[in-house]
């Protein structure tokens, strides 16, 4: 019942790196009415876009991301629909990477 509540998986998500993820558990807590839940000894296998070997053009990743998907956000529609449907998700995110990292650049 909570998938037809939430109207499904959100398929706009396709094509680019990530939120996809966030953007289901957000929906799944905020319309659905569930509660986030840490289950103790499960795993999670995260897969990356382009394999575990997989290395930027040039070699390196930039700072400001252009050369790995993951990290460029200026290029990547789904880091803008996330923000436009998370309040301060970008704001959080970016204040999250700087305590990660300070040296990286503000999104």
């Amino acid at each position: 019942k909570i998938w037809q509540k939430i109207g499904g998986y959100n398929e706009v998500y396709d094509g680019w790196w990530g939120y996809d993820d966030i953007h289901f558990a957000w929906e799944m807590t905020v319309k659905g009415g569930c509660l986030p839940t840490v289950l103790g000894g499960t795993e999670v296998f995260h897969q990356e876009p382009y394999g575990s070997q997989w290395v930027p053009l040039g070699g390196v990743v930039d700072k400001l991301g252009s050369s790995n998907p993951r990290l460029n956000k200026k290029d990547n529609p789904n880091w803008q629909r996330i923000c436009d449907t998370i309040d301060g998700y970008a704001e959080w995110k970016t204040d999250y990477y700087q305590k990660l990292a300070g040296d990286i650049v503000t999104l």
